[in-house]
């Protein structure tokens, strides 16, 4: 699968050592967004 995403055009990205749980990456992203749109008033 990840051989026929890259031929199909997908950069692979990486999160470094630091992994999210499914349960507190929305949290984050949704923090980050907040941040930004709040920063950006």
């Amino acid at each position: 699968e990840i051989t026929e995403a890259i031929d199909a055009g997908f950069k692979p990205a990486s999160l470094g050592c630091r992994g999210l749980r499914a349960g507190t990456a929305p949290i984050v992203a949704l923090s980050l967004v907040a941040a930004t749109l709040e920063s950006a008033k």
